[in-house]
C-alpha cells in the first residue's frame, strides 16, 4: 500500500461515521473501525464478503436498491438499521470509478441517526406533554376558586413543569434542520431558530420584533409573481384562525441577492379565552426541488412548442401501439382534433389494411429493438415513416418516430423517370454523323470505315435517317444536255 493510500485510510479511520467500499459484485472491500461500534461485529469478518447478513429482509431490500442505483451512476441517500444492534443510520452512496471513468464499485458514508430520531420523537412527546400541561394548568387555575391553598401548590408545580417543557422544546427547535419562527398576535417575531435565520438571510437581532408589514420582506408566489401582504403565511393564519399547510413561498434574501424557495406550514396557538396568542411558522428549503421542477416545466414547454410547430409528423406510442403524443399537424392529415386522437389505436384511426401493416411494423420495431423505415399511402398522398424504440434500462419502453410527406418528391421522381424514358426513345430514333469524313476532291465519293468509296447519297442513307430525291442542277444540265439548252437560248 502506498503512503497516499495509508493517509487516506488513516483519515477514514479518524472520522466518526462508518466508511465503506464495495466492489461491483456486492462484496465489501473496506470498513473503518466505526463498523464494530455500530454492529458489534469485527470488520475483518466481512471483508471480501457480502453485506447481506448485516440486515433483515426489509432493510436488505433498501440496501440492495441503493447499491444498484449507485452502480447506475446515481448518488442515493437512504435510511436503514442494522439487524443485530437496531442502530439506524443514514447512508450516502457515490459511484467508485477507475482511471477510465468506469464504475467499479460503491463508496459511502453511514451516519448514526438513532439519537436524532429519538430527539424528533422526543420533540413530539414534548409537544404533547406541553399541551397536556397547559390543559392541566387550566384545570388547576379553575380549581383555585374553590381551594386557594391547593391552587397555589398546583400552580407552582404546573409552572415548573411548563418551564422545563418549554426549555426542552426551545432546545429542540434550535437543533432541528427546519426553519422555525414564532410570531406574536401582531405578527412581530418573538423567536426564531438558526435554520430560519439562515434561510431568511437575517441575524437574530435583525429578525427579533420584525413585523410582517416590514418592507425588508419580499415574498413570491409559487408562479414567481410578487406575493401581496395579505397572502403572507402569518397574515393568512391570523385572518382565518386556521392551520396553513404546505404553502410554497419564494423568499428574497438581500444580503446574497437570491431567492430561496421554502415549504411553509403555520399553526395558530390560542389562550384559554380563544384569543390568538402566537403563530408558529415552520419552513423547509425546497429550492433544489423547485429548480428541478422549473427545468422540467421549461423542457416540457419547449417540447410542446416543437410538437405544435413541427413541419414533419412526430409521434409517440405505448407498447400497446396507442398514441401518447402527436405533433399538431396530424389534425390536418387525419381531419380529427388532436384530443380525439390521443389514446387511440391504429385500427381506430386508419383504414383496416393500412392499420394492420402499421401495427405489424410498430411491433416489429419494439420486438427487434431496431428502427424501421416504411413508405405508406393515405388519401392519395405518399409518406415515408421512420419508427424506432425508445429504451429504458435496456428494454423498449415505448415507440417514437416521424413521418415525412413525400408526395411531391414522388411525383418529381415519376416525372423524371418519364422524361428519361422519353429521351431514350428519342435517342434511339436519331443517327448522328460526327468527326472527320474522308471525301474525294474529284468525284466527291466518301470513304467508309472499311476503306470502300461510296456515293455521298449512299453513305448518308446508311449513317442517318435522311432520304434523298434525285434531280439535276442547272449547271450540270447545261453540261450534260448542251443541245437542249442551246435551242432554248435561240428561242429566247
Amino acid at each position: 500500500m502506498s503512503d497516499k493510500d495509508n493517509e487516506k485510510e488513516k483519515l477514514l479511520e479518524e472520522i466518526n461515521d462508518l466508511a465503506y467500499i464495495c466492489d461491483d459484485k456486492g462484496n465489501i472491500l473496506y470498513l473503518n473501525n466505526i463498523f464494530k461500534k455500530l454492529t458489534n461485529r469485527n470488520p475483518e469478518e466481512f471483508i471480501s464478503k457480502s453485506f447481506a447478513p448485516l440486515f433483515n429482509d426489509e432493510n436488505l431490500k433498501k440496501a440492495m436498491d441503493g447499491y444498484k442505483r449507485t452502480l447506475n451512476g446515481e448518488r442515493p441517500q437512504f435510511e436503514i438499521s442494522f439487524k443485530d444492534t437496531g442502530i439506524l443510520c443514514e447512508y450516502k452512496n457515490i459511484p467508485l470509478k477507475n482511471e477510465k471513468g468506469d464504475i467499479i464499485g460503491v463508496i459511502g458514508i453511514a451516519r448514526d441517526i438513532t439519537e436524532r430520531k429519538k430527539m424528533e420523537e422526543e420533540l413530539q412527546r414534548s409537544k404533547d406533554e406541553l399541551e397536556k400541561r397547559v390543559k392541566d394548568r387550566t384545570v388547576a387555575l379553575e380549581s383555585i376558586v374553590k381551594v386557594l391553598n391547593q391552587e397555589i401548590t398546583e400552580r407552582k408545580k404546573t409552572e415548573e413543569a411548563l418551564q422545563q417543557s418549554e426549555e426542552r422544546l426551545r432546545t429542540l427547535i434550535h437543533s432541528i434542520r427546519t426553519g422555525v419562527v414564532v410570531h406574536a398576535a401582531d405578527t412581530s417575531i418573538i423567536q426564531s431558530n438558526a435554520m430560519a435565520r439562515k434561510l431568511l438571510g437575517l441575524t437574530e437581532d435583525q429578525m427579533l420584533g420584525k413585523k410582517a408589514i416590514d418592507p425588508c420582506w419580499r415574498f413570491f408566489r409559487e408562479d414567481g409573481s410578487n406575493m401581496p401582504l395579505e397572502e403572507y403565511p402569518v397574515n393568512q393564519v391570523i385572518a382565518t384562525q386556521k392551520i396553513l399547510e404546505d404553502m410554497i413561498v419564494g423568499v428574497y434574501r438581500p444580503e446574497t441577492d437570491d431567492v430561496v424557495w421554502v415549504l411553509v406550514n403555520a399553526v395558530p396557538e390560542f389562550e384559554q379565552k380563544s384569543d390568538l396568542a402566537r403563530v408558529i411558522v415552520t419552513f423547509a428549503d425546497i429550492t433544489e426541488r423547485k429548480q428541478v421542477q422549473e427545468a422540467l416545466r421549461e423542457s416540457e414547454d419547449r417540447f410542446n412548442l416543437f410538437l405544435e410547430h413541427s413541419p414533419i409528423y412526430v409521434f409517440f406510442k405505448d407498447d400497446k401501439i396507442r398514441s401518447l403524443r402527436l405533433s399538431r399537424n396530424f389534425e390536418t392529415m387525419l381531419g380529427i382534433p388532436l384530443d380525439k386522437i390521443i389514446g387511440k389505436t391504429m385500427d381506430e384511426l386508419f383504414p383496416s389494411d393500412l392499420a394492420k401493416k402499421m401495427i405489424q411494423d410498430d411491433l416489429s420495431a419494439l420486438r427487434e429493438g431496431k428502427p424501421v423505415v416504411v413508405d405508406e399511402e393515405l388519401n392519395g398522398r405518399f409518406y415515408s415513416t421512420t419508427k424506432f424504440p425508445v429504451k429504458r434500462e435496456g428494454f423498449p419502453a415505448f415507440l417514437a418516430g416521424f413521418t415525412v410527406d413525400i408526395t411531391e418528391r414522388k411525383k418529381a421522381e415519376e416525372e423524371q423517370e418519364q422524361l428519361i424514358h422519353e429521351l431514350k426513345d428519342a435517342l434511339a430514333k436519331v443517327k448522328t454523323l460526327s468527326g472527320l469524313i474522308p471525301i474525294c476532291s474529284s468525284c466527291q465519293k466518301i470513304r467508309d470505315d472499311k476503306g470502300y468509296w461510296e456515293l455521298v447519297a449512299d453513305y448518308m442513307s446508311k449513317h442517318s435517317d435522311a432520304q434523298f430525291s434525285h434531280g439535276i442542277c442547272p449547271e450540270c444540265a447545261k453540261r450534260l444536255y448542251p443541245k437542249y439548252y442551246k435551242e432554248e437560248d435561240n428561242d429566247s
